[in-house]
């Protein structure tokens, strides 16, 4: 069952307030300046709930990490996600420029679009233990530096 946040939001800081909600409606374009992380066993669902809405990086930042718990992403772009491995050796978390994982993640109805990470993993890394369901999404543009787009 999903629970209804209250309002829709359309700031980063709205955001990551509302994400102890379980489930997080998204009205605007969102331009992340830190990464969301759900690595506290929490079930948490992102849900766009207009043409608009959107969760970007703004290439700067990773937009997702999941360690601990489910993340459901539906109905929103995620736009220029961004992470990268100073030297490109031996940074295996730093992959995935839209969404790391090591739990859950679903991205259902989402345009995923010019995520670039460096050494790989330009849209989602899948780590040991991580599972990703993808329904009815477009991936375009997506960049791994080393391999990974």
């Amino acid at each position: 069952m999903i629970m209804v946040a209250s309002a829709a939001v359309t700031t980063p800081d709205a955001l990551l307030a509302a994400l102890s909600q379980s489930s997080v409606e998204v009205a605007a374009a969102v331009t992340m300046s830190s990464t969301i992380v759900i690595d506290n066993g929490a079930d948490v669902s992102i849900v766009g709930v207009t043409s608009d809405a959107a969760i970007q990086g703004g290439r700067k930042t990773q937009l997702f990490r999941v360690t601990d718990g489910s993340l459901v992403v539906a109905n929103i772009g995620l736009y220029e996600g961004y992470v990268v491995c100073p030297g490109g050796v031996g940074c295996v978390d730093t992959t995935g420029a839209v969404a790391y994982v090591e739990a859950r993640l679903a991205l259902i109805n989402c345009t995923v679009a010019n995520g670039r990470a460096s050494p790989s993993g330009g849209a989602v890394s899948v780590r040991s233990g991580g599972f990703v369901e993808i329904r009815n999404c477009v991936f375009k543009s997506n960049v791994g530096e080393q391999r990974g787009g």
